[in-house]
């Protein structure tokens, strides 16, 4: 898949951690375990080196994310859209039905995910938002 400005999105490294801990803000005892658990996709940049990233989890038969972030000077370029195609992918490979996820009702992210397609699934009485998306719609639209 092709991804703007050359971005290659991938499966996270051991080597990732420090990176990400630095420029994505990650906290180290939760994205070292995620990365040896092979749930840690990155964003490279070509020049830039590492910009975001999505941590995610599987339960009963769907993906959900549990951290998805762009470094604050690469937002708005489609790299956060890069980093969620590429986990629908993965998920479709892992066999799942849909990705969801979830943030406070107010947080600004929720336009993010209204913009690149996802559906909105209710809000919590504790006031989070969820949403979803099933993986056999295309991603790329």
């Amino acid at each position: 898949m092709t991804h703007p400005y050359g971005l290659v999105c991938r499966a996270a490294r051991p080597t990732d951690a420090t990176p990400l801990i630095v420029i994505c803000l990650a906290k180290l005892d939760e994205i070292v375990p995620a990365i040896d658990a092979g749930r840690v996709l990155v964003a490279e940049h070509p020049q830039e080196g590492l910009v975001g990233y999505v941590q995610f989890s599987q339960r009963n038969g769907d993906g959900l994310i549990e951290m998805v972030f762009v470094a604050e000077f690469h937002r708005r370029a489609g790299f956060g859209k890069a980093l969620l195609e590429t986990l629908g992918e993965a998920g479709r490979r892992r066999g799942w039905g849909q990705v969801w996820a979830s943030l406070p009702a107010s947080a600004s992210a929720n336009l993010f995910f209204e913009g690149i397609g996802w559906q909105p699934g209710g809000i919590t009485s504790r006031g989070v938002r969820l949403w979803h998306h099933t993986l056999e719609e295309d991603l790329h639209g």
